[in-house]
């Protein structure tokens, strides 16, 4: 009987032993699963692809700039020549207002881009590192 007990114990700490590696390869499994230099070095045209993805996404939602061409002027021409309105939406906006206008969209869209780059370094481990650094 007490040898039956002594095989019974040992049977427990063998299995024991083998559930302790087995949960070690599962965490150790799971840790590169999560982390997104490991899909990304096992399929990186994915990535590529999700990017091109987001910027015609970007893009989209965006919207084209309708600019008019500009033609070169001379200092005599530019001298005389008032400030013309541009049209918009069916306003007549004066051109310094809307140079002002596309300035602080500008502004905007760099700051959102910025709390964007903060907020995905906080939520993925590690891509910090690899953002471009703010310039200041």
């Amino acid at each position: 009987m007490a040898e039956r007990a002594i095989e019974i114990v040992k049977n427990i700490e063998s299995h024991r032993e083998q559930l302790g590696r087995d949960l070690n390869d599962l965490e150790a499994r799971v840790k590169e699963n999560a982390d997104w230099r490991t899909h990304y070095k096992n399929y990186p045209y994915w990535f590529l692809g999700a990017a091109f993805a987001g910027g015609v996404l970007t893009a989209a939602v965006i919207g084209p700039r309708n600019r008019p061409e500009r033609k070169p002027v001379s200092t005599e021409q530019f001298v005389k020549r008032q400030p013309e309105p541009v049209r918009s939406r069916g306003l007549v906006v004066p051109r310094e207002i809307r140079s002002v206008v596309d300035e602080v969209k500008g502004a905007l869209i760099g700051f959102g881009i910025a709390r964007l780059y903060g907020a995905l370094g906080n939520l993925v481990p590690g891509l910090s590192e690899h953002l471009p650094a703010r310039r200041r």
